[in-house]
């Protein structure tokens, strides 16, 4: 993901990515957030509901909401995989649907794709982006 992409992640949601700062033998995410751009709006839609979760937690007093923080966010497979460092159910669930999400959208652009082999890499791309891909590998 571009940087600027990926730094207005971080700053519109300080709690929830705020291992982006520790050292790499403490976390995955000083590796940043290893997707294509296309992702971004999905990975902001999660993010939210998590912010929302954690501030549900925060306002009935569960002390749990300061140890939420993702851990890791990048491509596996063609999907998306949203580590995190303590999840509750709720967040589960929220995780589990962006990666069902991811399945049918592409990394690159956002548009409605479809998961390829892509010169031996799984992905997520949509027809456009494929063919692309395909005249620049020709």
């Amino acid at each position: 993901m571009r940087k600027d992409l990926q730094n207005a992640l971080y700053a519109d949601f300080p709690q929830l990515y705020r291992e982006h700062k520790l050292s790499m033998d403490k976390s995955s995410m000083p590796w940043g957030i290893c997707t294509g751009d296309g992702w971004e709006p999905l990975i902001r839609r999660l993010s939210e509901k998590i912010t929302a979760i954690i501030e549900q937690l925060k306002a009935s007093g569960d002390e749990d909401w300061e140890k939420i923080a993702a851990s890791g966010v990048k491509e596996k497979y063609a999907e998306l995989r949203f580590h995190m460092r303590l999840a509750t159910e709720e967040i589960q669930e929220a995780i589990d649907e962006a990666k069902e999400e991811s399945q049918r959208t592409c990394e690159t652009c956002g548009a409605a794709g479809s998961i390829r082999d892509i010169g031996g890499w799984y992905t997520c791309v949509c027809n456009l982006c494929n063919a692309e891909h395909e005249a620049s590998t020709d």
